[in-house]
């Protein structure tokens, strides 16, 4: 399926939904950690990155942030 992204809500321009993964196309400046550090595999053509998030790290990456919503609510 493919998705192109809402700007009020996504950093992505175009996701490309996989049984397996993401596979998300986006501009440099918009990097998360995970691609600025090497920690999955993607494509850099300067401007526009393409970035490949198997299902396992987008649940990692889910969880991680749904923790630290809930961290920052109860302080």
């Amino acid at each position: 399926m493919l998705r192109t992204a809402n700007c009020a809500d996504s950093m992505a321009w175009i996701y490309v939904k996989l049984p397996c993964g993401t596979l998300k196309v986006k501009p440099r400046s918009h990097m998360r950690r995970a691609e600025r550090f090497g920690e999955l595999p993607m494509l850099d053509l300067g401007v526009v990155i393409i970035s490949w998030w198997s299902r396992k790290r987008l649940l990692r990456h889910a969880k991680l942030h749904r923790r630290l919503r809930t961290d920052r609510d109860h302080c």
